[in-house]
């Protein structure tokens, strides 16, 4: 699935289904993945409705991978997207995680 993603056009990697798609498939292996490509795609991509969740099941990863500080800077980026105070709220719990 991850290369069918990246081979999309760049217009139909922002088509929420699709990227329902990509994170519903992930979900799986986040817990052990060393699969930076991965990572990456699911960086690049979480969903707008999602951004807390997405951002708790994908910082583990990152910070197992990368380090934590990297994942310090992908929780502040996941804040300013935010488009609500419930949802940074929600992510605010996450960072204080890290």
């Amino acid at each position: 699935l991850l290369d069918f993603f990246e081979a999309a056009e760049a217009g139909e990697k922002t088509d929420p289904l699709l990227v329902d798609l990509l994170w519903q498939s992930a979900r799986v292996v986040l817990p052990t993945t060393k699969d930076e490509r991965l990572v990456y795609a699911l960086r690049r991509h979480c969903r707008k409705l999602l951004l807390a969740e997405d951002g708790d099941d994908l910082a583990p990863v990152i910070t197992r991978i990368y380090g934590v500080e990297a994942t310090r800077s992908f929780l502040a980026t996941l804040m300013e997207k935010a488009r609500d105070d419930n949802q940074k709220q929600q992510i605010g719990k996450v960072q204080q995680k890290y």
